[in-house]
């Protein structure tokens, strides 16, 4: 009788060269916290790979109404650099620096949303992702 391993030995597994482009949607139709998994499994996937310039190379892309190249091939080269760039708050590539979001929402009609932020402004956007206007909380 003749069984089969399904496990190789590690030099068999190296990883070879490889340009890898993880393309993920963020139009209105992903909410909030499916598009937070997606981040878990982006970064979770890019744990497994060997990442270097001469090994995977990692590039991200942005669709929503619009196609944004977030990061290209040849800008990061080691696994915490491509898992951090994963990890920052985007919206349709625009990044929302130094602030800690706390809230999104839609209006009813879904032309609006809204970015409630840790430091009590409000943030909207039409939605094509065009900034209209920010308010503060009283």
């Amino acid at each position: 009788m003749n069984h089969f391993s399904l496990t190789a030995p590690a030099e068999l597994c190296k990883s070879r060269p490889l340009d890898l482009v993880f393309i993920i949607d963020s139009s209105r139709s992903v909410r909030p916290a499916e598009f937070e998994k997606v981040k878990i499994f982006l970064s979770e996937m890019v744990d497994s790979l060997d990442i270097g310039s001469d090994a995977t190379r990692v590039a991200l892309v942005n669709y929503a109404s619009t196609v944004n190249i977030e990061f290209p091939l040849k800008k990061y080269f080691s696994k915490a650099e491509v898992k951090q760039a994963f990890s920052r708050n985007r919206i349709w590539g625009k990044e929302l620096k130094g602030t800690q979001l706390a809230h999104v929402a839609w209006s009813p009609d879904s032309k609006i949303l809204l970015f409630g932020m840790a430091n009590g402004e409000i943030h909207i956007y039409d939605n094509q992702g065009n900034f209209i206007v920010s308010a503060e909380m009283l």
